[in-house]
């Protein structure tokens, strides 16, 4: 049994610990496998799909050959059955000689297992690897990172909700946070947090997410938190008797877009509002 590291910088590691470095010294060779291996949900991948991801600028009967040199040489280190289908149709990765860790992740997101969700460093995905003349690839790269990103944002969403509803808002502050750092530009995160950290008397620390959160939204956006926003944090930071804690409810999901090499950007409106 294979298993195929994505979460930090990528590995292929064998069933004695040792790594498969033959295959990870040549990037486009290890991402053609990266690429079959995460696609659990619909494994098989027809050849003709795959040759524009990796050599879009070559005619198909170049792009044809590399394929065939990359499936060779990996079938040839991996040894036989792991990579599964014919010459000429579809590929596959067979799960029962090769495990992924993208795999577990989004068995934890089915399942709702938040904690194990929240528990994955899901900036880290396919950290510092890059393939050369494959700009598609490096897009889907992209698209597994939002995938990975949205389904951590919902995870910390779900955890404040429930450190919420124990009353515990100094956990529940803290998980709106990593929710926000996630979504950096999300005004719906950032009153969430700002709330949570009032009612757990920490007005100083709700001040200073809010002069943050308006700064960064000025630096890299050129806007200004909303209206709705500015009323929301004043009137949580006034004081009064009423609590600015304002019990659980729905936030809608929260896109987010990661830059290449960048954080995690959010590219939802910055007006967003939780659901009823």
């Amino acid at each position: 049994m294979y298993r195929l590291r994505c979460f930090g910088y990528p590995s292929l590691v064998a069933s004695n610990g040792e790594r498969i470095e033959v295959i990870e010294r040549h990037p486009k060779r290890f991402a053609v496998l990266i690429h079959l291996a995460c696609r659990d949900r619909v494994p098989r991948m027809q050849r003709e799909a795959i040759l524009p991801v990796f050599w879009p600028e070559s005619d198909e009967s170049h792009a044809r050959n590399a394929l065939r040199q990359s499936i060779f040489c990996l079938r040839e280190f991996l040894g036989p059955g792991v990579l599964l289908g014919r010459d000429d149709g579809e590929l596959a990765v067979d799960p029962a000689k090769l495990h992924c860790d993208l795999w577990d992740f989004r068995a934890q997101v089915r399942e709702k297992r938040w904690p194990e969700v929240c528990a994955t460093d899901v900036r880290s995905f396919l950290r510092d690897f890059s393939v050369r003349d494959a700009e598609p690839f490096m897009d889907w790269i992209d698209q597994v990172r939002l995938e990975v990103a949205a389904a951590a944002t919902r995870g910390w969403s779900v955890q404040a909700r429930a450190a919420e509803a124990c009353r515990d808002f100094a956990s529940a502050g803290a998980a709106w946070a990593r929710a926000l750092d996630l979504a950096p530009h999300s005004e719906v995160y950032l009153r969430q947090m700002v709330s949570a950290l009032v009612a757990a008397g920490d007005r100083a620390a709700a001040a200073e997410a809010y002069d943050r959160f308006e700064w960064r939204l000025s630096a890299e956006l050129e806007l200004a938190p909303t209206p709705m926003t500015r009323h929301h944090v004043q009137a949580a930071l006034g004081g009064g008797s009423r609590s600015p804690f304002q019990g659980p409810g729905r936030v809608r999901p929260v896109t987010v877009r990661t830059f290449r090499g960048a954080s995690l950007r959010s590219s939802s409106g910055p007006g967003g509002d939780p659901g009823p």
